[in-house]
């Protein structure tokens, strides 16, 4: 249960389906549109996103103050390592970011994956899209944008 009222205040701001890239983490399942993923509770309490594969990806969309974000951090955790990337205004569009994650040696040992972010200029909406081999490529927390 959420107890953080000012903190629900501040994120509900914008409205719904409204991110801002300044808040201090973006968690995974707040996400306005996702495909071929399960939300599930997390070892570190909350909910993440599991069973990702190659045909999943995540949506959030409107998208404020990216433009001068200058790296993106994943908080995740991998058997066999993948690649997270985001992608503008559409899961095939324009490459921002591609994240090589690691093995992180287990489901409960998370690590945080900080990639640089590039051309945000004009982005709106932001894909998070995953390619690997396999049918749970890593467990996604939460996520956060970097000056």
């Amino acid at each position: 249960m959420i107890t953080d009222t000012n903190f629900l205040d501040a994120h509900f701001s914008t409205g719904v389906g409204q991110y801002d890239a300044n808040w201090d983490k973006i968690e995974s399942e707040w996400y306005m549109v996702a495909e071929n993923i399960e939300k599930k509770e997390s070892p570190n309490g909350g909910f993440e996103i599991q069973n990702i594969t190659q045909k999943s990806y995540l949506l959030f969309p409107n998208v404020y103050y990216i433009n001068d974000k200058r790296s993106i951090t994943f908080y995740v955790s991998s058997l066999e390592g993948a690649i997270i990337e985001i992608r503008a205004n559409n899961s095939k569009g324009k490459v921002l970011a591609s994240c090589n994650i690691p093995k992180t040696g287990g489901w409960n040992n998370y690590q945080p994956i900080k990639c640089n972010l590039n051309n945000t200029n004009g982005v709106k909406d932001v894909y998070i899209t995953f390619k690997g081999s396999g049918n749970d490529l890593l467990h996604l927390d939460w996520f956060l944008f970097n000056n």
